[in-house]
């Protein structure tokens, strides 16, 4: 499968040790490399965003986690140039062209994104709702038991826990 987005091709290397990941990256001519340094875990993959046409590399994305590729969940911010990268316990919010990397901590799993306007997104956890805005700030958040159901409607993020309702304005 190809994954192109804002003209960028996104091609996916997983390794199973550091020293394959390293001689891989020390492979690679002339790439802006950022590196997830406060990643920790027995996968090491590298994302590499290449131009759609041409082939030329942009950036190569460097970290290691213990989830399988199944359970990483990458977002790209429509016409910001941004990525939402989820591994666990954290999100990181990645300006490919700035080159910038912000780590956002949460609370609980991800469930999902949802991509509000230009400049606000919001990042739905088991237990915690939250907008945040492309330098990663928080702009708004409600905590919440447990969510066991969702939806949108009328501008409104109406999430179930066992026992009560949540409304969300976006």
């Amino acid at each position: 499968m190809n994954i192109i987005v804002d003209n960028y091709r996104v091609k996916e290397f997983f390794f199973r040790t550091f020293p394959e990941q390293r001689t891989f990256l020390n492979n690679l001519d002339n790439s802006q490399i950022l590196e997830l340094e406060d990643t920790f875990g027995d996968y090491y993959y590298c994302y590499i965003f290449c131009n759609s046409i041409t082939g030329e590399k942009k950036i190569v994305l460097s970290f290691s986690c213990d989830l399988t590729p199944d359970e990483i969940s990458v977002c790209f911010w429509s016409g910001k140039k941004i990525v939402l990268l989820y591994l666990g316990q954290c999100l990181y919010l990645i300006d490919y062209n700035n080159l910038t990397i912000k780590p956002i901590d949460l609370t609980s799993p991800i469930i999902g994104f949802y991509q509000i306007d230009n400049n606000n997104m919001l990042v739905l956890e088991e237990t915690n709702i939250r907008t945040i805005n492309t330098k990663g700030e928080i702009i708004k958040e409600m905590t919440t038991d447990l969510i066991v159901d969702y939806y949108i409607k009328n501008n409104n993020l109406y999430a179930h826990s066992e026992y009560r309702e949540y409304v969300y304005q976006l």
